[in-house]
């Protein structure tokens, strides 16, 4: 199951149905674009989860849609707070995962989430995967092109958008086929460089994670 952009949120908000509701065991949710970060302020995601768990008006009680294991308004965070409390429940069969694919710069899920910049958006992309690196059944495809990009599984980027030589298409293709040999694949790019302000991811993304510390190179947005 996958979806791109807001349908990414869609995704991941809705997985669990899908798993332990519709009892559809064998789902892999591979949401697109769709970090659903908090920007630490009053007007993030986690503030946005406050207002849809009240039942009254103005809210919009979601609190009997949610997962049973992650019902407070931190949920709305999805990497990486309603991903680490959906990890336990993961792989009790092969494809239970979560396969989060994205760029690193991207100004649409930036703008969206209300971040002041591009640097917080990179650096709470970076310190959220830390946090949640390694954890059963999470994975992510981050590449780094300098350039803006939003939705990466439509048109060619599919095919073309690459880290440590792997597509997005094959490293998708490849965790359906053989659930249990996924690795992250997570580039840091030159984005240090093209965009003062953005640090170093602060954990070790290597050998350990199949992820790449690998250069690419693209048009500054």
């Amino acid at each position: 199951m996958t979806g791109g952009s807001a349908g990414a949120y869609g995704d991941i908000y809705n997985y669990h149905w899908g798993l332990d509701e519709l009892r559809w065991p064998r789902m892999t949710a591979a949401p697109d674009s769709g970090l659903g970060m908090d920007n630490g302020g009053s007007d993030g995601v986690i503030a946005l989860g406050a207002l849809g768990l009240l039942s009254v008006t103005p809210g919009w009680g979601t609190l009997p849609y949610l997962a049973p294991y992650c019902t407070t308004e931190s949920c709305a965070e999805i990497l990486d707070n309603l991903e680490a409390a959906t990890s336990p429940r993961l792989k009790m069969l092969p494809e239970q995962q979560i396969l989060h694919i994205s760029n690193q710069i991207d100004n649409v899920q930036r703008n969206t989430t209300n971040f002041a910049s591009t640097a917080a958006f990179v650096n709470t992309l970076r310190a959220n995967y830390c946090a949640i690196q390694g954890k059963t059944g999470i994975h992510a495809f981050f590449s780094a092109l300098s350039a803006t990009q939003h939705t990466q599984i439509t048109g060619t980027k599919f095919y073309d958008t690459t880290v440590g030589g792997v597509s997005i298409a094959d490293w998708l293709g490849n965790a359906i086929s053989a659930p249990d040999g996924v690795t992250d694949k997570t580039a840091t790019g030159t984005l240090e460089a093209d965009y003062p302000g953005v640090l170093p991811f602060p954990c070790t993304v290597g050998s350990a994670s199949g992820a790449f510390m690998e250069g690419t190179s693209g048009l500054l947005d």
